[in-house]
């Protein structure tokens, strides 16, 4: 998260707003953070077992998809919507570790780390949550000129006012033991 202060500051990076109204960056109070701590998620990089999930990692676009007989064939919000705000085809990008579904899996989850709740203030839904995180991340992207697969540095992350998602590529491990890289949702 941008900063582990615990309060909101006024202002407005790519016009991040909750649900609430208010407009401005969200500024998140990370377990156990204090001011002069950055912090961001630590997604799990283990390509799942369960059966909710099919891992390919020979297959199109991601590694792991979702069994749509669970999803009822819905398409969920991914990184494509990133992507195509910063006019990538994601038809053209590395191999992402999964498709919306799981990577909204993996940002609710790296948001649980930080701030041990479900949502940031002001978000009632995974879907919402995450397209501002996408959003916020895109404009961050455009104006410091951002590659997707590259993570952030130290002296970015200190810079930010916002929190965002931003695809990191990060070396992913298969059951067998076996490991492949892929892009993935990296909270900052």
């Amino acid at each position: 998260a941008a900063d582990a202060a615990g309060t909101q500051q006024g202002g407005s990076v790519g016009g991040v707003s909750g649900n609430s109204g208010t407009s401005g960056p969200r500024v998140v109070a990370a377990s156990g953070g204090s001011p002069d701590r950055i912090a961001m998620g630590a997604p799990d990089t283990r390509a799942p077992s369960a059966s909710l999930f099919n891992v390919n990692p020979n297959g199109g676009h991601y590694l792991v998809e979702t069994d749509p007989r669970f999803t009822d064939h819905r398409t969920w919000l991914s990184s494509d919507h990133l992507l195509g705000q910063m006019g990538y085809s994601p038809d053209t990008v590395h191999k992402r570790l999964g498709d919306g579904y799981y990577e909204q899996k993996l940002v609710r989850e790296q948001i649980g780390q930080l701030t041990g709740r479900r949502f940031l203030d002001g978000y009632a839904s995974d879907e919402a949550q995450y397209r501002a995180l996408l959003e916020a991340g895109a404009t961050v992207a455009s104006e410091w000129g951002l590659r997707p697969g590259v993570a952030l540095t130290e002296a970015q992350m200190a810079q930010l006012t916002s929190d965002i998602v931003w695809l990191v590529e990060q070396t992913v491990t298969l059951a067998d033991g076996s490991t492949t890289t892929a892009l993935v949702p990296q909270v900052y």
